[in-house]
């Protein structure tokens, strides 16, 4: 019985050191995204959001929506504001946010590529 318990320890220190098999160094990080948020502020009964767009002569369109259920859905995101042929730090806004807690995407479109960023939330 002993020896059952010792060669069972030594079988889980055996596996514990194999660890998950993958021995190649780890992948460099991917391409960063075209455009992001870099900040979302409510001023004066506005939000004000800070693009900085990695790309030239594009079209940013500010994107949102109350929280509600789902922020992460994109299916009733409306326009707030748009601007052509930027590049760099960019200010959109949303004139007028209908919740306290509101949700915003960025589009970018560039001849036939569009990118819509991950979804970004601020509150009053």
């Amino acid at each position: 019985m002993h020896s059952a318990k010792i060669l069972c320890a030594a079988l889980i220190m055996v596996l514990a050191t194999l660890g998950c098999g993958r021995k190649l160094p780890p992948l460099p990080p991917g391409p960063a995204d075209p455009a992001e948020i870099t900040s979302l502020t409510f001023d004066q009964g506005q939000v004000l959001a800070t693009i900085t767009c990695h790309t030239t002569a594009a079209k940013l369109v500010l994107l949102g929506k109350p929280q509600g259920l789902c922020p992460q859905c994109t299916d009733d995101l409306t326009v707030r504001e748009e601007k052509s042929g930027v590049s760099g730090k960019v200010t959109l806004t949303d004139p007028t946010p209908e919740e306290r807690c509101m949700v915003y995407r960025i589009r970018l479109e560039k001849e036939n590529t569009s990118f819509l960023s991950p979804a970004r939330m601020v509150c009053k």
